[in-house]
């Protein structure tokens, strides 16, 4: 399919052989025809382009006014036929206007950066916090069922670190498990287990907390905490939970944050 050109309807040559050619459209999905009006000597010529984008199936008409007498000719012309010359397209083609220039691009490009490092620590942050919290929560969960387990099957339930997450032994940084003698033959079931993310770091005085058949804490004798917070928390980030476990079974949750150790 041959493609478009922009034919200039004025009586009177408006641009030059190498100027009409420049204005000729390289795309056949787009056509545009420019009219130029004599408005008399001393006025500035009327120069109309009306383009048409096929593919989008839309029309353009832009009329400007160029200063001049019309007896120097083709300024009007010369003008739009400069215009015309970018990548192919008609001047004012539909085409062109959905674009954007590469400064436009750039600034988009820019602010999108900027903000992305300003939102980007304080997102990291939050992800910290939640998932300290995440940990923290499965542990309390697990407490309280080795706790209502022994008081149900009136008979000792545990909550300790467990490095195979089968039997107590390691460290709380290993897993942890919460087991009780459900069915009496001396052989402790597992109720449940988990693990810590390599990413925090979990401490404690104790390795076990054992809970009586009416409920209290046996072991340890002294008070019970296990503290949790990101691996290499610095001081003065408010993401070390610290639950602690009373006399009586009961545990709660404080929130340290600025605490000294968090190391």
């Amino acid at each position: 399919m041959k493609a478009p050109d922009i034919r200039a309807k004025r009586p009177w040559s408006a641009c030059s052989q190498d100027e009409s050619k420049s204005a000729r459209s390289n795309s056949a999905s787009s056509a545009a025809t420019i009219t130029c009006a004599r408005r008399g000597q001393g006025r500035p010529d009327a120069c109309r382009l009306h383009s048409t984008d096929h593919l989008a199936g839309l029309e353009s008409r832009t009329t400007r006014a160029y200063s001049g007498r019309t007896k120097k000719g083709g300024k009007c012309m010369r003008n739009l036929c400069h215009q015309s010359r970018f990548n192919g397209l008609p001047a004012f083609s539909s085409v062109w206007q959905r674009g954007v220039t590469l400064l436009e691009l750039m600034v988009a490009v820019a602010i999108v950066g900027i903000t992305l490092s300003l939102a980007l620590p304080s997102f990291n942050d939050s992800i910290e916090r939640n998932r300290v919290v995440s940990t923290v929560n499965e542990m309390v969960g697990a407490m309280n069922l080795a706790r209502s387990e022994a008081i149900r099957t009136n008979r000792t339930a545990t909550f300790c670190a467990s490095l195979d997450q089968a039997t107590c032994g390691g460290t709380w940084s290993d897993g942890w498990i919460a087991i009780a003698d459900l069915d009496g033959d001396a052989v402790m079931d597992v109720l449940r287990t988990g693990t810590v993310s390599d990413k925090d770091e979990v401490t404690a005085a104790a390795t076990q907390i054992d809970f009586n058949q009416r409920g209290l804490k046996t072991v340890p004798a002294g008070a019970a905490t296990i503290a949790v917070q990101p691996a290499g928390c610095a001081v003065g980030k408010p993401h070390r939970r610290v639950v602690s476990v009373t006399a009586t079974g009961g545990t709660f949750v404080a929130n340290h944050g600025a605490d000294a150790n968090c190391i």
